[in-house]
């Protein structure tokens, strides 16, 4: 009985690496991937298609945040061939990789509010105007 648990295990855990060594997807250059998707959406159906093209030129036209999105929403349709969900995944990878990262470009865009000037120290009776108004929002 055990012997044969321990080989059940043994062929399950070999089927698992070799279907998971076996589908190794190589990323496209973002050059190729317009006309990869094009190529690999020709047959699909009519909105499939278009949606395809459009993601195609936002690449063309270096728009990779919207082309990302676009590329998940594709992805997420039950009907695409394996061919087809190949060539997404493919450009995914390679939309993604050009894609700046939010965290990075965040800082450079927050600089121009940090070079203000700062304003100058408020008088008495706009401190105490602001302690009213304070006042108001906290009890209203």
């Amino acid at each position: 009985m055990r012997t044969a648990v321990k080989a059940f295990i043994l062929f399950i855990t070999a089927c698992a690496l070799f279907v998971g060594c076996s589908s190794k997807l190589e990323p496209l250059s973002i050059e190729q991937a317009p006309a990869e998707l094009r190529k690999a959406f020709a047959t699909a159906q009519s909105f499939l298609k278009k949606t395809a093209e459009g993601v195609a030129q936002q690449i063309s036209a270096k728009e990779y945040a919207p082309a990302t999105i676009q590329l998940q929403a594709l992805l997420s349709n039950t009907t695409l061939t394996k061919e087809q969900r190949n060539v997404a995944s493919r450009v995914l990878v390679a939309v993604s990789q050009q894609a700046p990262d939010p965290a990075v470009a965040a800082p450079t865009e927050a600089a121009p509010a940090a070079a203000e000037t700062p304003k100058a120290p408020m008088t008495e009776k706009e401190a105490e105007a602001a302690a009213i108004r304070e006042h108001y929002i906290r009890t209203k």
